[in-house]
């Protein structure tokens, strides 16, 4: 796995840097879902079938997915909708976090774009309703010294091009 570049993170859910995990998801990847549907559910009135399954159903029965396979796929969909999610957030907003580079955000905190996302604070999730405002909300002494009061996070180096061979 990638590391993520800028600074040492101590949750993948609260981070104060704006570099992009590059682990965070891969848009590439793709989850294969099964070709048939998984039987459904019987009733709770359902009464045994009178009559048996014909050979051709009864050949289709092992190929149907199971539904324990279906909800594994579907928690991986919403899993993988949260971190594209989050991704898009930081990348949309994590602009205005900048300045903030000691300080915890919150990147999970559901609610609309423009609440403030610094853990820690009184105003931590009131919505400020526009980009201007969040922005000047942000730059208050209140965060500048939760900034300053909070222990600085070691960066980690930029990574450097590779060196060309000398021949």
């Amino acid at each position: 796995m990638a590391a993520a570049v800028g600074v040492e993170m101590d949750s993948p859910e609260h981070t104060s840097n704006l570099d992009m995990q590059q682990d965070a998801f891969d848009p590439a990847r793709e989850i294969e879902w099964p070709d048939f549907l998984p039987p459904a559910p019987a009733p709770p009135f359902a009464h045994p079938l009178p009559f048996s399954l014909s050979l051709a159903e009864a050949q289709l029965q092992p190929t149907l997915a199971q539904p324990d396979e279906w909800e594994h796929l579907q928690r991986e969909e919403d899993e993988r909708l949260d971190e594209i999610r989050k991704f898009v957030l930081r990348f949309h907003i994590g602009y205005l976090y900048e300045h903030l580079g000691n300080v915890e955000i919150d990147w999970d905190l559901d609610g609309p774009e423009y609440i403030c996302r610094v853990v820690g604070l009184p105003c931590y999730g009131y919505d400020y309703r526009k980009t201007g405002t969040v922005k000047l909300h942000l730059h208050t002494p209140s965060h500048i010294r939760q900034n300053d009061r909070s222990p600085a996070r070691p960066l980690t180096p930029k990574p450097r091009r590779p060196r060309r061979a000398q021949s």
